[in-house]
């Protein structure tokens, strides 16, 4: 084993309890940190459609897909017995 300079015995890293409980706490967290990058992000993004995909998540539709909105809207609006004329 080492000495230090006053000449007792240099104690190894892990045996610190402090030591040993930060080392567990950072190793536990970057296990959940990786966890949830692969659960929730590994999945490459379709840039492909990006105004489409940005629009109905922020619950914006552009002026083609309102106008089949209405007519959606307007025929759930309807009672059963209006449409079975």
């Amino acid at each position: 084993m080492k000495t230090t300079e006053a000449g007792e015995k240099a104690r190894p890293l892990f045996s610190i309890p402090l030591i040993r409980e930060l080392t567990l706490v950072l190793v536990i967290k970057l296990v959940v940190i990786f966890a949830i990058k692969q659960a929730y992000f590994s999945e490459p993004l379709d840039m492909t459609q990006a105004e489409t995909v940005i629009a109905r998540q922020l619950g914006v539709l552009n002026p083609a897909d309102q106008a089949q909105a209405a007519t959606v809207r307007s025929e759930l609006l309807l009672s059963p017995s209006e449409t079975e004329h």
